[in-house]
C-alpha cells in the first residue's frame, strides 16, 4: 500500500508540473477542497515546490553524487539542537531507524524519465556591479581573519567555512553568496583594498574546490580598510586590526 501511494503521488507530481493547465486544474481541486476560488488555490500553489520522485532520491541519500542538503543533515542536527533547547530529553534516533526508502528504491523502475528527475541546479550569469551593492537578503556572521598581509586560508580558516557557512551556502543554493573581504589600516589604499579582494576570492575559490559550487554564483568585493568592525574604526590596537582583517558571507537575490 505504502508503495503504490508513493508511486502514485509522484506521477501526480509529474502531471503537475508538465503544463499550466495540469496546474490550473489542481489549483481548482485545490480550491474546491478548502473553500477557495481557483485563483487562490493558484495564488497557494505558487509558492510552493512540488517535490517529486529525483527529489526524493536526493533528499534520502540515494545519490552519491549529491552535494545538497540531505535529509540526515536536517534530521541529525535539529536532533541536537532539540536537546540544546531543552525541547526533547535526549538526541533522536538514528537516521537510518527513523526513515523507509524501500517505497523509493522499489518505484525506480516505474519513475524513469525527465519528468521525474531532480529539480535542476540554478546556472548563475556572472555577477553585475549592482550586486555589489544590491540589499542582503541574509547576512552570515562569520568572520574568516588573515594574518597582516595575507590572503591565503589556512587550515583553521577551512574548518570555521566548512562548518559555519557551508551548509547554509548548500541549503540556499539558488541564490547568490556575496564575499567580502576586508582589512585594517595598514598598508596603501589601493594595496589594501587588491588583498581584501584576494581574500574574498580565497574563500569563493575554497567554496568552489571543495563543494563544486558554481564559480558565477559568487559576488566578490574587496572593502579594503572602509568597512571596520563597530568600535574599531581607528583601527587604534593589534586587537581591532585582527578584527578588521576579515572576510564576510551575504546571501542576496538574483
Amino acid at each position: 500500500m505504502i508503495h503504490g501511494f508513493y508511486e502514485g503521488w509522484m506521477k501526480g507530481v509529474a502531471e503537475l508540473n508538465a503544463s499550466k493547465t495540469n496546474h490550473s486544474k489542481a489549483a481548482k481541486y485545490v480550491g474546491e477542497l478548502v473553500g477557495l476560488t481557483p485563483d487562490d488555490g493558484l495564488g497557494m500553489m505558487s509558492t510552493v515546490y512540488w517535490t517529486g520522485h529525483g527529489d526524493n532520491i536526493n533528499f534520502f541519500g540515494l545519490n552519491s553524487a549529491y552535494k545538497g542538503v540531505k535529509g540526515q543533515d536536517l534530521y541529525e542536527k535539529m536532533s541536537k539542537k532539540f536537546v540544546e533547547t531543552g525541547d526533547s530529553p535526549k538526541e533522536a534516533p538514528s537516521w537510518r531507524s527513523a526513515i523507509y526508502t524501500g517505497a523509493v528504491t522499489s518505484a525506480q523502475a516505474n519513475l524513469a524519465g525527465a519528468a521525474y528527475d531532480a529539480e535542476k541546479s540554478k546556472t548563475f550569469a556572472p555577477a553585475t556591479k549592482a550586486e555589489v551593492t544590491a540589499p542582503a537578503i541574509a547576512s552570515k556572521p562569520v568572520s574568516i581573519n588573515f594574518p597582516s598581509g595575507k590572503f591565503l586560508l589556512d587550515e583553521n580558516a577551512k574548518t570555521i567555512i566548512d562548518i559555519q557557512f557551508a551548509e547554509l551556502a548548500k541549503t540556499f543554493a539558488n541564490v547568490r553568496v556575496r564575499v567580502e573581504g576586508n582589512t585594517d589600516n595598514v598598508g596603501s589604499a589601493s594595496g589594501n583594498k587588491a588583498l581584501s579582494e584576494k581574500r574574498a576570492k580565497s574563500v569563493a575559490d575554497y567554496l568552489k574546490s571543495q563543494y563544486g559550487m558554481d564559480a558565477n554564483r559568487f559576488v566578490i568585493v574587496g572593502n579594503g580598510p572602509n568597512k571596520p568592525v563597530p568600535g574599531c574604526e581607528a583601527n587604534a590596537d593589534d586587537a581591532c586590526k585582527a578584527k578588521n582583517r576579515r572576510t564576510e558571507f551575504q546571501l542576496i537575490g538574483g
